[in-house]
């Protein structure tokens, strides 16, 4: 039996171990890396990589089929597809990537793999994994059929789980991939934060201002201090004009890299995808609709039908106007926060429109001219007939000149041509602001077009 004088010293040196331990684990602790992260690409001997990718950021890593890709570093499944739907024939984009997942890792960053021949067996939305877990096979699956097999990797900000637009990738990895390969735990940088972020990592410049039918955020991101709002919406018809979400992203980017691009007057409200639902679903047709199928571009309260057309083919324009989540946010969001112009960018025509049909033309129609002076798109009107219910003619009958920009194609950008409407936009702003500060430019008349050509013309209004 051990005597008390004993015990007291055997209790405090069992004490004084437990302390040093505890300091040593946390010091250990403190020195440990931010992030672990692993090559995605296991053995990464068989792999090899270009830094060059075609018409947006990303890295095809090529290995053997059945060539493990594991967690680049720890964090959560977000997305899964088992199913190889893709068809050369109609080559939706949303469909491309085939059998893939993706992941939302503990430093923020959405980490895409696509192209693969098998996704590993329980694997599961919401599960957890660890760097280095394997998460699928390399294969050819998506529009990688016929060609080496490879693992399409994508680098982004989380935004929702199916937004495969953002998901495909928004920086190069071929930095990253190279510094994990030396053994570098190098942190992913991003063009900017995202509103699903939260804690240290959330935007400090990001709301989300409603939810679509299907319950997915519709974000907005500001930029510059000004007292003069301007709103710059995309993809009011989802995946069908991905382009338009695809410039704004673009453009917010670019914003946060060149913020003397924002005048000292202005500030400007970005949303990238007013339609969520229409994006996930589909990059065809189909995806111009919400989540009821409405075309939200026909759901506004300016000479709004109960029957309702777009290109000749009938379309589902709400039971009434503002029946959809989606229009009644923006419309809120708006107006309560009393902006001065709105401009929606759709595709595909290589023109811009005025809001007018309901009041508010003289002003709308200015705006459109002024855009049109700088950028070479045509300024057009739609006759009264041909397009119901459509949110620039609304807003503009509301006090708020808005246009249409409709990009050229659907796939391009037209990014010169929008860098420079940026400028034109601003300035229209701050006219139509109180006791505006700068001088109004010349108005140039840029004469519209017959109505017969504008409707063969115009795909995405």
């Amino acid at each position: 039996m051990i005597s008390t004088p004993l015990r007291y010293l055997w209790a405090a040196l069992i004490a004084l171990v437990l302390l040093l331990s505890g300091v040593v684990a946390i010091s250990a602790a403190a020195e440990q890396p931010a992030g672990r992260y692993v090559f995605p690409v296991q053995p990464p001997d068989v792999a090899r990589f270009a830094p060059e990718h075609h018409d947006y950021p990303a890295t095809d890593i090529f290995a053997p089929v059945g060539t493990l890709f594991v967690a680049p570093t720890d964090g959560v499944v977000e997305f899964i597809s088992r199913e190889d739907a893709w068809n050369p024939q109609t080559d939706d984009p949303v469909m491309r990537g085939g059998l893939a997942v993706s992941m939302v890792g503990d430093d923020g960053v959405r980490y895409y793999g696509s192209h693969l021949s098998e996704v590993a067996a329980g694997l599961a939305v919401g599960m957890r994994v660890r760097a280095g877990q394997p998460l699928g096979r390399i294969g050819q699956s998506g529009n990688a059929r016929g060609t080496p097999s490879h693992l399409h990797f994508g680098i982004s900000h989380p935004t929702f789980p199916d937004d495969w637009l953002v998901r495909r990738g928004e920086v190069s990895p071929y930095p990253y991939l190279q510094a994990w390969l030396k053994g570098e735990m190098r942190t992913p940088e991003l063009p900017y934060r995202s509103c699903a972020a939260s804690g240290a990592m959330s935007a400090p410049n990001c709301e989300v201002f409603g939810y679509s039918v299907q319950g997915r955020p519709l974000e907005v991101y500001r930029f510059g201090n000004g007292p003069v709002k301007i709103a710059l919406i995309g993809a009011i018809h989802g995946g069908y004009e991905w382009n338009s979400a695809a410039l704004m992203h673009r453009l917010m980017a670019h914003l946060l890299a060149n913020p003397t691009l924002v005048f000292t007057q202005t500030t400007l409200y970005v949303v990238p995808v007013l339609n969520p639902d229409g994006l996930a679903r589909s990059g065809g047709p189909d995806g111009r609709f919400n989540g009821n199928m409405v075309d939200i571009n026909r759901n506004w309260g300016c000479l709004w039908q109960a029957r309702a057309e777009w290109k000749g083919r009938a379309v589902n324009p709400g039971a009434q106007p503002f029946s959809e989540p989606e229009t009644q946010a923006l419309r809120d969001f708006l107006l309560n926060g009393r902006f001065r112009v709105a401009v929606f960018y759709h595709s595909a025509g290589g023109m811009v429109t005025a809001g007018a049909r309901c009041g508010g033309g003289d002003a709308s129609r200015a705006f459109s001219h002024a855009i049109a002076r700088v950028t070479g798109y045509m300024s057009m009107r739609f006759p009264q007939s041909d397009v119901t219910g459509e949110a620039a003619d609304w807003f503009a009958s509301q006090g708020i000149p808005a246009v249409a920009i409709e990009l050229s194609t659907h796939t391009g950008l037209d990014w010169t041509q929008n860098l420079k409407a940026l400028r034109a936009i601003q300035q229209v702003a701050i006219e139509n602001a109180p006791n505006p500060s700068v001088p109004e430019a010349p108005t140039i008349p840029i004469p519209s077009l017959p109505y017969p050509l504008i409707w063969r013309w115009a795909e995405g209004l």
